[in-house]
């Protein structure tokens, strides 16, 4: 897998300030999640959105795109310290911002029309499910458009499947110094629906 360095430098600093504003740790990987959406255009969405932080800190920073969030609250089968959450706890912190559409569901039954210029995934980390997630992904994503992985790591055997499945994958590039791995969809490529 290629590792390409991205600059995360530019939104640090007023990551910084949300993440204090919040009351939550900085996260360089959420930094660098800003800017990858701020570099497309169209909806975003995240399928795995667990209470919403991500999904509100891209919603807050795009307020004039739509973004979706998706999530069934149950925890991956592999996934044993994360614990089920209730349907009025998925996707909380995020489901009063105007601009979010919260969908619960299990991502693998999934059907929608559209596609998404933005496309996060961070649900269930078994080989199984970043398959279908990511096979959702590629199927809805705009030319020019960017998917994104939470958890392509070597080591935690909950996260795995994500590091396998994705070296199956062509194109697919891991950002230095994170787990993030990403993919742009070509301009002049118009995904299959």
């Amino acid at each position: 897998m290629k590792i390409t360095p991205y600059p995360l430098w530019p939104v640090m600093d007023y990551w910084f300030y949300e993440a204090f504003r919040l009351g939550v740790t900085p996260s360089a990987e959420v930094a660098l999640t800003i800017w990858l959406a701020r570099q497309t255009q169209g909806p975003i969405m995240e399928i795995g959105v667990h209470r919403g932080l991500v999904l509100r800190i891209l919603a807050e920073h795009n307020p004039d795109r739509p973004c979706f969030g998706v999530d069934s609250g149950k925890p991956g089968a592999l996934e044993q310290s994360a614990e089920a959450l209730g349907e009025e706890e998925i996707g909380q912190l995020a489901a009063h911002l105007h601009n979010v559409t919260l969908l619960k569901v299990d991502s693998t039954t999934l059907k929608l029309d559209g596609r998404f210029g933005f496309i996060r995934i961070d649900g269930d980390h078994r080989f199984e499910g970043v398959k279908a997630d990511s096979e959702f992904a590629f199927s809805h994503i705009l030319p020019g458009g960017l998917i994104s992985w939470h958890d392509y790591a070597e080591s935690g055997f909950e996260w795995m499947g994500v590091k396998r499945y994705l070296d199956t994958i062509e194109g697919v590039e891991l950002v230095a110094g994170t787990s993030t791995a990403i993919f742009w969809q070509p301009l002049d490529k118009s995904p299959a629906l």
